[in-house]
């Protein structure tokens, strides 16, 4: 899991990695290609990568299975409880529950 990726990031089609405010990427880091040979991670690994928030995220939490993500941001005022589904062909559909 990262906090804080780029809009710019593989999913979105860019490789900078510029931190930005109250997004969450989701990694498969046990994925046969996760990573490339300066340690950045493919596109192929990525689950999830969505806006969670639109100031930081300070906190956040799976489930015991792993499918549900709850977050909070910065004021502590927002929590957000997010179902993560498997996509057939091995992206991630993303609820706010």
């Amino acid at each position: 899991m990262k906090l804080g990726s780029s809009p710019n990031s593989p999913q979105a089609g860019g490789s900078a990695d510029v931190p930005q405010k109250g997004i969450v990427t989701i990694l498969d880091v046990e994925h046969p290609s996760a990573q490339n040979a300066d340690g950045s991670f493919r596109s192929e690994a990525i689950v999830a990568h969505f806006i969670a928030h639109s100031e930081a995220i300070v906190w956040l939490q799976f489930g015991p299975g792993g499918m549900l993500l709850l977050t909070a941001d910065k004021r502590g005022h927002d929590f957000n409880l997010f179902r993560i589904n498997a996509h057939p062909v091995g992206s991630s559909l993303i609820t706010k529950t």
